[in-house]
């Protein structure tokens, strides 16, 4: 038995959804508000019980009960009237006390006897001690009650449902986001692509030997972190472009425009940056975007993006033997 646990515990599909991070937080909620639903359902705070009257009481209350009933049989309100008077008397009661409590039993037609604790005489509660209109208050409610339950478990079923289709959902969005990429081949320029490529990257889906076509625009595309290493960036217009923290290792950057471009934490070597145009012109140390300009700020030391230009620029090691062509990004 306990091999054969194992061997479940092992498979892929299982191990995918217990590395699913978003769907186990979600399980966790849904168990959460299931609790509490169950709860809200079936812990019902019990009624309090009136004391028991005791076999005096309940004689006199049954023939209160009686009489009350005989008088409102009357439908003549004169009779009714001389009923009550008469009544009052026989039960040595004040003419105003008897009226009061014959109004107060009026009041108490609507009030719903409490459900037997022997579940075998609830039949006999429902058609004896209730009458018509009682019933079909108990069956309203009940059918309320029903009615509401299964709203919370069709809410319920809805958000179990949501939750465990979010890795399918972020699956076919990455698709769609790749068939917009690939839609977009033979266009320099293309809006949705450049949303698809961001789209991809904040949901860490790997660009590696991703092939653009050359002179494709990119301009202040946010593609931090990105995962562009062996990446085909051929003449691609990379103007104030966000490529922090990116992978650029054996990225083709041959004639791409450099220029503005935030390249702070990302991996490169220099002979791939010099392959590309205006790279003298991008930040490489800490930077923050000012909408007022416009454009990338170095707020680290005062001239170390100089210092760090300076730094590849002597590297002369790294130098291109073919000067890139970038005659189209002055």
């Amino acid at each position: 038995m306990n091999n054969r646990i194992s061997s479940i515990l092992k498979t892929k599909q299982l191990s995918r959804l217990i590395q699913n991070k978003p769907l186990i937080r979600g399980l966790l909620i849904v168990s959460t508000i299931f609790c509490l639903f169950i709860g809200s359902i079936f812990i019902i705070p019990s009624a309090n019980k009136a004391n028991k009257p005791n076999a005096q009481e309940e004689k006199e209350l049954n023939n209160l009960e009686q009489s009350i009933q005989t008088v409102r049989k009357k439908t003549s309100p004169f009779l009714r009237e001389y009923y009550i008077q008469k009544e009052s008397r026989r039960l040595n009661l004040t003419l105003d006390n008897y009226r009061h409590l014959y109004n107060v039993s009026n009041k108490n037609l609507d009030f719903i006897p409490d459900i037997p604790e022997n579940s075998s005489n609830i039949i006999s509660w429902y058609y004896q001690d209730l009458n018509s209109y009682q019933r079909f208050q108990v069956l309203k409610d009940k059918i309320l009650l029903l009615v509401n339950i299964l709203s919370k478990l069709g809410i319920l079923f809805v958000i179990v449902r949501f939750i465990l289709e979010i890795p399918e959902r972020e699956k076919q969005a990455k698709y769609q986001a790749w068939q917009v990429i690939h839609t977009a081949h033979g266009q320099t320029s293309s809006g949705a692509r450049i949303a698809a490529l961001e789209y991809l990257v904040t949901k860490q889906e790997s660009l590696q030997g991703l092939r653009l076509e050359e002179g494709t625009y990119l301009n202040g595309a946010n593609l931090e972190g990105a995962r562009l290493d062996r990446a085909y960036l051929n003449g691609a217009n990379l103007f104030e472009a966000n490529l922090n923290r990116a992978n650029l290792n054996r990225a083709n950057l041959n004639g791409a425009n450099l220029d503005g471009a935030y390249l702070f934490g990302a991996t490169y070597t220099n002979d791939r940056i010099k392959s590309a145009c205006n790279w003298e012109k991008a930040i490489y140390t800490e930077a923050t975007w000012t909408k007022d300009l416009d454009a990338w700020i170095p707020y680290d030391v005062p001239g170390a993006n100089d210092n760090k230009i300076e730094e590849i620029r002597n590297d002369t090691a790294s130098d291109p033997q073919q000067p890139p062509n970038c005659r189209q990004w002055k």
